[in-house]
């Protein structure tokens, strides 16, 4: 009895480092610096990508794919590509990061609004709800 479940006990771990070994990581790091309705904040978000960047990098995790945007998006269609692009393959069993620095707009006069990202690359700039992040992701 004590063997029965010791052999089962090893091929569930088996399986389970074989599933962990298996999983893949993907990461999309996006900073914007310029707008056009707020204060800039170059080099603040740029940076933020390149430190995250490194900080992932370095880590003990693989990735299949690793996108920097430092430049900025303009646009939620935009930034719907990029997640596109970058966790567009990924599986149920996936690590996908995802990590934007940017300024967040929240009207307080306005609460049945969402919280948004400001997205902007200096030349066109718009705001991405919670909820409009979340169809992306989802999609």
């Amino acid at each position: 009895m004590i063997r029965w479940r010791l052999t089962l006990a090893l091929a569930l771990l088996a399986l389970l480092i074989l599933g962990a070994a298996s999983a893949e990581n993907r990461a999309l790091l996006i900073g914007c610096d310029h707008f056009l309705s707020q204060q800039d904040t170059w080099p603040a978000s740029s940076n933020n990508v390149r430190q995250m960047a490194t900080a992932l990098a370095g880590g003990a995790e693989s990735f299949v794919r690793f996108e920097t945007v430092p430049g900025g998006v303009g646009s939620t269609e935009e930034l719907g590509s990029w997640i596109a692009q970058a966790f567009g393959d990924a599986g149920e069993d996936d690590v996908s990061y995802l990590y934007i620095s940017t300024h967040g707009l929240w009207d307080q006069e306005q609460p049945e609004e969402d919280f948004c990202l400001l997205l902007s690359d200096g030349q066109t700039e718009e705001r991405c709800s919670a909820r409009q992040l979340r169809a992306l992701l989802e999609a």
